[in-house]
């Protein structure tokens, strides 16, 4: 697997999409501690909206359903 180049211009929710799509976070708490580890801040702000979550969880399941 190609290692992602983050850049500036890299958003946290472009980058949790990218996350929940490669399989590597088995959970939300899992994909959150990422993006923490990866630099980005005000991650609760981003994961409040139920959307949000509602769309990377289904990411996150059908990524690692299908390995």
């Amino acid at each position: 697997m190609l290692e992602k180049i983050l850049t500036p211009e890299t958003t946290l929710p472009v980058r949790a999409f990218e996350l929940a799509r490669e399989g590597q976070c088995v959970s939300i708490k899992d994909l959150r501690s990422r993006l923490a580890q990866e630099g980005f801040t005000q991650i609760d702000a981003h994961f409040d909206g139920q959307s949000f979550k509602k769309q990377l969880s289904a990411l996150v399941r059908e990524a690692n359903a299908n390995p």
